[in-house]
C-alpha cells in the first residue's frame, strides 16, 4: 500500500485588516455598502457613527461617545439581545456590588453603559 504525502509547505494565511484600516481605505463607498449589508435595516444610524468614527483621532477613533435610548431605558435587556454578555452581565452585578459597598453609589451606571453602548 503507498502512502501519498504532500509535500508543499502551507500556504500562510492572509492577515486579517483591522477595523480601523477599514476607515483608511480609499474605497469607502464600497466599504459604506458592505457596512450598510451587515447592519441591516436603520443602517443610516450606524452609519453615522461609522463617520463620526473616521473623522475622529486618537481613542475617540476606536470608541466614539453616542448615546444609546434603548440601553438606558431597557437596561441590561439590550445587552443580552445584542449578546454582549459581559456588559449585561455587569449592568446586573454592579450596582448591587456598589450599593453594598457604598451605598447609593450605583446610579450613574445606566448613564455610562448607554454611552458606551
Amino acid at each position: 500500500m503507498s502512502v501519498i504525502a504532500d509535500t508543499t509547505a502551507p500556504k500562510p494565511r492572509a492577515k486579517k485588516a483591522a477595523y480601523l484600516d477599514l476607515m483608511d481605505e480609499v474605497d469607502q463607498t464600497r466599504v459604506q455598502a458592505d457596512l450598510a449589508t451587515f447592519f441591516g435595516p436603520r443602517a443610516e444610524v450606524f452609519l453615522d457613527t461609522y463617520e463620526k468614527m473616521r473623522s475622529a483621532t486618537g481613542t475617540q477613533r476606536k470608541q466614539p461617545r453616542t448615546w444609546s435610548w434603548p440601553v438606558f431605558l431597557g437596561s441590561f435587556t439590550w445587552f443580552f439581545y445584542r449578546k454582549m454578555y459581559a456588559y449585561g452581565a455587569m449592568m446586573i452585578i454592579l450596582p448591587i456590588v456598589l450599593g453594598y459597598l457604598f451605598g447609593s453609589a450605583g446610579g450613574a451606571l445606566p448613564i455610562l453603559f448607554a454611552m458606551w453602548a
